[in-house]
């Protein structure tokens, strides 16, 4: 039976009172999404509430509540780009009779009669109104993966720390979410809120008097299911926390207040992890070593409180020793992190620098956050080849070490051998400790400050510890019980055991040599230490026994830590990492796309790609956003958006000019990465210009040879057939003929090319179409055609059209090529392919035209797409259906086959000699058919717009 308005407004009140009765000694506020409607319910009201308002809205406050309720589901369907948009759009007359300062009222109103929830943090404060119909809606379905992934994160934390103190677990979540989406950070301000919503989610209570109502709890939770990956995150998380907690178990009380006052003092007293940094020294070659320092994680300073957090994140860094590199911010918030050092670190100051100042935070890492000062470094060699250093001078016969001074040292020669660092003014030594020591070498080594240990010898033993440093440093899990084995190569009685300075445990001794094993239970985060204290039964004589016995301690320094999540697919860094291939890009391979770039970071990001263009003297020729895009970046997708940005003549002209850029890729709170390109600067080469009725082109040469450089045009509708430039006119600049074409400039071992091409031609539009002239070919002149091809391909390109002819010439010339050994009838299908590939007609006529068995040919074309795709050839399977139909048993000629039909000015070079004789032993059925895949995949390419040959890697 349907209700009027007025019998809604009394339902809600009735309810609301009854839900905040309840709730009175808990303290819990009240959401307007508790409102306990069903969804039929809900639209029943919606629609009456949209009547009224298009019908006039005479006294919309009489039903305000239902106003509530009504603006608070809006709320929960907000996509975190606009909530009034839709509103008012799915709310006619809204504009004329409503108004947001209405509903800001009524929600005031719902906080004063029934303890409403009241918005919190910058968000709210900055968005006073939309917050309101938001945080009533408890957690926007646009927000719930999210939330459900950060309790999965957290799992080990929350169940050291279950709370019925909202905001306090609110406070840890909003510290811990450092790599979160920048809206997502903004609804962890509202601390309380999200403590609240995370206790409900966990304890899953059942009565009235739960932080959240049951009906809204279960909507929420069915809602957040319908993501498997959010299911399984929130199914596993409430398990761990069970398991853990209470065991199997029922939970009547989770979360107590106890608990969490022991479990916070790690968050709020104290450092909960390490931030000491570690130096590191790596192999650059067989005498040379470069040192690296190492820093841990700085997720647990961002724990400790918000501002923390907020500052690591927005912040750049530096290291002490690579002064004049910015670090992106929340760089430190990511797992352990290198970089290579130019200098050795200045112990007076911070192993860490900030971009901005931050007295809380330096005095945090004040004590621990920096190298010690010293004259000497001992590093141990470990067996993946890094020496790490340690804290005592001690070292160990039967082991290497590399050892590093300010001061030249002299060791002797059957111990130390002298090796060099890749930073200046420090001095280094490779020791190579015998397993037996003479008196000599042990007063040898004591006379720079290293002493040949004697003592107990405590390892890790049964699971591996996370870090080991050999020399009684380790890292270990919440999650695991670490164990030790100790050994000891003198007469012992008794080991007392230690553990944080407290006797825990004592065993007898033993053998000497025979080794003991302990295990401990799974410690909490934060720093321990253990020590193994040997003890002699009796008394000794002499002096020298004592000193003897006080060796007889060994000390094992333990980091223990949460276990950081995996979210397959992506880093566990928020910063970005940018790879381009090659490493070392120029300019040029840049701007003509011959460099793949690939941007990683935290999903759902963009990153906005931008090039800024330079002058010989630093001046700046064109700034030029090149486009937004969506981390992560692929190489594609970098190639297809830069194609799309680079077809500006202008911009064509300003990159000639250029003699260096900067290519940009900002992530705003992700950071900057900066690449700095130069361009490859010649002996020999080109410079083209714009000039006031075509293109120019100047030749230079620097290289200081003998005789004059040889100078070659080829023009567009001539490709391989070249004339001879004046020397005199090259030096001093002309004006391209024609349309352009390719122009080679070759001295002694030296060589340049770059394709000129002008628009102003004669002839109107006709003037601006080009067709490249046939030839003919036999085998003895295949080297000189394809050399000249591979001239075209390589060369840069200049002026208007420039890739489009360039592309359009290769691809005509090569079909060509192809045609003159397999026949014109294979020559007029691959064109009439390559014109209309998406023609099935026409493919089926190429394939056809491949000859040999025609199962052979069928097969090829009708499963095109197995066989290739825009990155390689699947070399194996076209091999396996060339034997299948007796074409080929030779499966080093297939993909010969492919290489030479998709490239032969490459496979020229590659196989050298064996090029001739492996290209006249390929069966034409075997050539066409690679052909036609080559064809296909070059068509088909959704990057390069203007391709000439697929970009297959091998």
């Amino acid at each position: 039976m349907s209700l009027a308005l007025d019998e809604w407004q009394a339902r809600l009140e009735t309810h609301f009172a009854d839900l905040a009765s309840a709730r009175v000694f808990t303290g819990y506020p009240l959401f307007a999404l508790e409102h306990g409607l069903s969804e039929a319910e809900l639209s029943e009201l919606s629609a009456l509430l949209r009547a009224r308002v298009r019908h006039g809205g005479h006294r919309l406050s009489t039903h305000w509540l239902g106003w509530v309720a009504y603006a608070t589901e809006f709320g929960y369907g907000y996509d975190g780009d606009q909530y009034w948009d839709s509103f008012e759009s799915e709310t006619p007359g809204w504009r004329q009779y409503g108004s947001r300062e209405l509903l800001k009222n009524w929600f005031r109103r719902f906080r004063k009669d029934y303890n409403g929830i009241s918005p919190t943090g910058r968000w709210a404060r900055h968005f006073s109104i939309i917050s309101l119909p938001i945080t009533h809606a408890i957690l926007p379905s646009y927000l719930q993966q999210q939330f459900a992934q950060l309790l999965y994160s957290l799992r080990y934390t929350l169940a050291r720390s279950n709370t019925s103190d909202a905001a306090s677990l609110g406070k840890i979540l909003a510290n811990s979410a450092w790599n979160a989406s920048t809206r997502f950070e903004q609804f962890l301000q509202q601390e309380a809120l999200a403590g609240q919503i995370a206790i409900a989610l966990l304890q899953g209570g059942e009565s009235r008097e739960g932080p959240i109502y049951r009906p809204t709890l279960d909507k929420i939770v069915k809602d957040l299911e319908k993501v498997r990956q959010s299911r399984e995150w929130l199914k596993d998380v409430r398990r761990f926390v069970l398991d853990r907690m209470v065991g199997t178990g029922r939970a009547t009380n989770l979360f107590s207040s106890q608990q969490l006052v022991r479990s916070l003092q790690s968050f709020a007293g104290g450092q909960p992890t390490s931030v000491k940094p570690s130096l590191l020294l790596r192999r650059t070659d067989a005498k040379t070593w470069a040192p690296i320092m190492e820093f841990p994680s700085f997720a647990g300073v961002a724990k400790l409180n918000s501002e923390f957090s907020a500052f690591l994140k927005t912040t750049r860094c530096r290291i002490s020793g690579l002064p004049d590199t910015w670090l992106p911010p929340a760089w430190l918030l990511s797992a352990r992190q290198r970089r290579v050092l130019k200098n050795w670190p200045d112990a007076s100051r911070l192993a860490i620098e900030f971009e901005k100042p931050n007295p809380a935070l330096q005095n945090l890492l004040v004590s621990e956050c920096r190298i010690p000062k010293a004259p000497f470094w001992l590093f141990k060699l470990a067996r993946d080849g890094i020496a790490r250093s340690i804290e005592g001078m001690m070292v160990r016969p039967g082991l290497s070490y590399v050892f590093v001074s300010q001061e030249p040292v002299t060791v002797p020669p059957d111990i130390g051998t002298p090796v060099d660092l890749t930073c200046p003014d420090m001095h280094a030594q490779f020791l190579d400790i015998p397993a037996t020591l003479s008196a000599a070498q042990i007063q040898s080594l004591s006379s720079f400050g290293l002493q040949v240990c004697r003592t107990i010898r405590i390892t890790p033993a049964g699971l591996s510890a996370r870090n080991w440093d050999g020399e009684g440093n380790s890292e270990w899990l919440t999650t695991e019980a670490p164990c030790f084995s100790i050994v000891h190569d003198h007469p012992v009685d008794k080991y007392n055991i230690y553990l944080n300075h407290n006797l825990c445990h004592s065993i007898e001794g033993g053998r000497a040599g025979v080794p003991h094993f302990l295990s401990l239970p799974p410690l909490t985060p934060g720093k321990h230490r253990l020590t193994v204290r040997a003890e002699r039964v009796g008394t000794f004589s002499s002096a020298a026994a004592l000193a003897f016995t006080r060796d007889t301690e060994g000390t094992i320094a333990l980091v223990v830590r949460d276990p950081l999540p995996w979210v397959p697919g992506t880093t566990l860094h928020s910063g970005l990492t940018v790879f381009t291939d090659p490493t070392d890009p120029s300019l040029d391979s840049i701007w003509e796309g011959d460099c793949d770039l690939s941007v990683l970071g935290p999903d759902n990001r963009q990153v906005t790609c931008s090039i800024s263009l330079k002058d010989k003297d630093g001046g700046t020729l064109l700034d030029h956003v090149v486009g937004t895009l969506e981390l992560p970046v692929s190489p594609n997708d970098w190639h297809r958006r830069w194609d799309q940005s680079n077809r500006d003549e202008a911009r064509a002209w300003k990159y000639l000019e250029a003699r260096s850029a900067i290519l940009k890729i900002d992530g705003e709170e992700l950071g900057q990465y900066r690449l700095p390109l130069e361009r490859e600067t010649k002996p020999v080469r080109w410079v083209c210009r714009a000039g006031g009725h075509g293109t120019s082109a100047r030749f230079f040469d620097d290289t200081g040879l003998e005789g004059e450089a040889e100078l070659t045009f080829f023009s567009f509708g001539q490709p391989l057939i070249g004339t001879a430039c004046d020397p005199e006119k090259v030096v001093e600049g002309f004006e391209l003929s024609g349309q352009g074409g390719l122009l080679v400039a070759k001295h002694g071992e030296h060589m340049d090319c770059v394709v000129g091409s002008s628009k102003n031609v004669a002839g109107g539009l006709q003037g601006l179409l080009i067709e490249p002239s046939t030839f003919t070919v036999d085998w003895p002149g295949v080297p000189d055609v394809l050399r000249r091809l591979k001239y075209w391909s390589e060369a840069r390109l200049a002026g208007p059209l420039a890739a489009n002819r360039r592309a359009y010439v290769l691809r005509k010339t090569t079909e060509h090529f192809f045609g003159n050994f397999l026949g014109p009838r294979w020559e007029a299908a691959e064109h009439a392919f390559a014109s209309d590939a998406d023609s099935s007609q026409k493919l089926k006529t190429l394939r056809e035209a491949i000859g040999g068995n025609t199962s052979f040919g069928f097969l090829l074309g009708e499963q095109i797409s197995k066989f290739t795709s825009s990155d390689k050839p699947n070399v194996t399977a076209f091999f396996q259906l060339a034997a299948r139909y007796g074409i080929t048993a030779d499966k080093e000629l297939c993909e010969f086959a492919l290489r030479f039909a998709s490239a032969p000015w490459v496979a020229m070079e590659k196989y050298g000699d064996r090029f001739s004789p492996l290209a006249q032993s390929t069966g034409q059925p075997l050539l066409r058919a690679a052909r036609m895949l080559s064809v296909f995949a070059m068509t088909h390419d959704q990057v390069r717009t203007y391709s000439f040959a697929p970009r297959w890697t091998w």
